[in-house]
């Protein structure tokens, strides 16, 4: 079959492979933007009372056809999609996403890596992490058991229904996310060994030459964990300096304290070396290794600190005398915060 002869195919048989179907669900092939923003044909079922609908794109489907000649087993994955969409959507419906005060309980935060989802974010509501190369974004609880649930990401259209600015919608997925998954912090040895450390209680003592891990109660998106209030400036004082963040996954993230002598292009080695080898595709955060200062409550890319500076010191202020420098930097850097609120 050809393309066209490969699109009629599947709209005139997929109701074979799905068995009994909601009579008002209608059926088409529509062009539609993809991920990347292009437009691609696809299979959309839509229902005159619902805002969402399940669309299928067809171009892999046809180059999956054309390499192997079979329409079988395409027919029942494009099905197996179909069925799982409209199983969600079913559950969406149960939800008034209109408003958000009937909303606002099923939120939560997540932490993306920004540079490997840069086309989803342009349609998902997110702010950056300054001087990371990370992104918050937010979902909404859709269902949930014991084994886990299932969420839908905050979308600009969303926002715009709501009428609500993202700093509201961060400010109520946070709080959200602290009350329904409190923060778990614990010596990596408490984990390999199976122990369960409490939820919301500190080491008694944070040492040198350990990881400890920063997760939540549910270890699902726990690396949001970050984001809760003071909590990476406790980790300082209980490690009573400066420390590292490895991105272990975006469930979990690593801690170290900086002791002076830790290499952070082999830190950075590592975490690159377990990601290609042993993290999950969708559950890659980062290759970077992050840092966070105590004495100024920053965090940021590890790899930046030597460069940082050295520019303040020399290139940007050409400040010989190291006090002059670091209170020019501080008025730059309020600068900086302030603009990037603006963006937002």
């Amino acid at each position: 079959m050809n393309y066209e002869e490969f699109k009629s195919y599947v709209l005139g048989h997929i109701k074979d492979y799905l068995g009994e179907m909601d009579p008002e669900i209608d059926m088409k092939i529509e062009q539609t933007e993809n991920k990347l923003f292009e437009e691609v044909d696809a299979l959309v079922l839509s229902k005159p009372d619902r805002e969402y609908s399940t669309v299928i794109y067809l171009d892999k489907a046809y180059v999956a056809y054309m390499s192997t000649g079979d329409m079988e087993p395409i027919m029942k994955d494009i099905a197996a999609t179909v069925r799982k969409s409209e199983k969600q959507l079913n559950k969406m419906e149960a939800i008034n996403l209109n408003s958000f005060e009937g909303i606002k309980e099923r939120l939560s935060v997540q932490i993306l890596n920004a540079e490997r989802n840069q086309s989803q974010l342009q349609v998902i509501t997110h702010r950056k992490i300054p001087e990371t190369d990370l992104a918050v974004v937010y979902r909404i609880e859709v269902a949930s058991n014991r084994d886990g649930f299932e969420s839908v990401k905050v979308t600009n259209k969303m926002l715009d229904i709501w009428g609500i600015r993202e700093e509201q919608l961060y400010q109520a997925a946070l709080e959200q996310n602290m009350k329904k998954y409190p923060f778990i912090i614990a010596d990596a040895g408490q984990f390999l060994f199976r122990a369960e450390p409490v939820p919301e209680q500190y080491p008694e003592e944070m040492k040198e030459k350990r990881f400890y891990y920063l997760t939540n109660s549910n270890i699902v998106n726990g690396a949001a964990t970050i984001l809760y209030p003071d909590i990476l400036k406790t980790i300082g004082d209980k490690f009573q300096g400066n420390y590292f963040i490895l991105p272990s996954s975006i469930h979990e993230v690593l801690l170290m304290k900086d002791d002076g002598e830790i290499n952070v292009e082999e830190l950075q080695s590592t975490v690159r070396s377990v990601n290609d080898e042993s993290v999950p595709e969708g559950d890659i955060l980062s290759d970077q290794v992050y840092a966070y200062d105590r004495e100024n409550e920053r965090f940021y890319q590890a790899e930046a600190r030597e460069e940082i500076k050295e520019s303040t010191d020399k290139e940007i202020f050409g400040f010989e005398d190291r006090g002059a420098a670091d209170s020019v930097y501080a008025s730059y850097a309020d600068e900086v915060l302030d603009s990037d609120e603006l963006d937002r």
